[in-house]
């Protein structure tokens, strides 16, 4: 089974297993932040709370699915 993981505009596809884990190991991360402000640059790095998560969407395919959209991509 595939799973596509949505991040930003883009969806990732993956194992199920693999996605499990990654959503995992996203949710251990830390937060990087650079921001620009009147000639300075600022850098930060906190933790990451619940609702900052970039993970918008998760898309189960079929196996046949799968298969018929990678025929269209040219796979």
């Amino acid at each position: 089974m595939k799973v596509a993981v949505a991040m930003g505009y883009k969806e990732y596809v993956f194992d199920l297993e693999d996605a499990l884990k990654f959503i995992e190991v996203l949710s251990k991360a830390e937060l990087y932040k650079r921001d620009y402000v009147e000639g300075k640059t600022t850098h930060s790095i906190t933790k990451a709370s619940g609702g900052d998560e970039e993970i918008t969407t998760l898309r189960v395919f079929s196996d046949d699915f799968y298969r018929m959209a990678c025929l269209a991509g040219n796979k």
